[in-house]
């Protein structure tokens, strides 16, 4: 006996559906299999909050810290580690520091951490971007952006401890070059 034409669509729509969902399995094994090759980065960003636009280079190394140096009038720098942000004005030897109580550095720096999160979160594509959102209970929401053809981290978006909506979009200039610890040394003011 032939289909029914209602049977035949909802059996091609089941099918289709499977195959996508396998798809979005695939990226995520394609990212977390990008980052896990990868122990250090260094890019460009553009930092946009609000109607602000601020740009610079990063350095960062996986489960150690990210170091920012932005190109501004204040010459200032982001040095974010474990539990702590600090910025420094160069300018002025200005610094102020601290602690990352929502843990947002941290949910990107934290290798592990951010694969465990992409294994339990929903991939979705947007912007020619293949986005991981992070909720975490007692945290604001981290999304996570990757390029959907090679799998390489884009940039995040979050809210400030101000509640200021973050984007940093990102261009990798290096990967896996080896970085002076020293680069991650927070400046001492005397």
């Amino acid at each position: 006996a032939l289909m029914q034409p209602f049977t035949r669509v909802v059996l091609y729509a089941f099918i289709l559906l499977g195959f996508l969902s396998e798809l979005k399995a695939d990226d995520k094994q394609e990212i977390i299999s990008n980052i896990k090759q990868t122990k250090t980065l260094k890019f460009q960003f553009e930092q946009i909050i609000n109607t602000d636009i601020e740009t610079g280079t990063c350095v960062m190394e996986f489960s150690t810290a990210i170091k920012c140096n932005y190109n501004d009038k204040n010459q200032k720098q982001i040095i974010a580690k474990k539990n702590s942000i600090h910025i420094y004005q160069a300018r002025y030897k200005k610094l102020i520091s601290y602690p990352d109580k929502n843990k947002m550095f941290s949910q990107i720096l934290n290798q592990d951490n951010l694969i465990k999160q992409i294994q339990n979160s929903t991939l979705v594509e947007a912007n020619n971007s293949l986005v991981v959102t992070i909720n975490n209970p007692d945290q604001e929401q981290l999304e996570v952006y990757f390029n959907k053809l090679n799998f390489v981290l884009e940039g995040w978006s979050l809210n400030d401890i101000r509640n200021n909506k973050i984007f940093f979009k990102i261009q990798v200039l290096e990967l896996n070059n080896v970085i002076d610890p020293n680069e991650f040394k927070v400046p001492v003011i005397n």
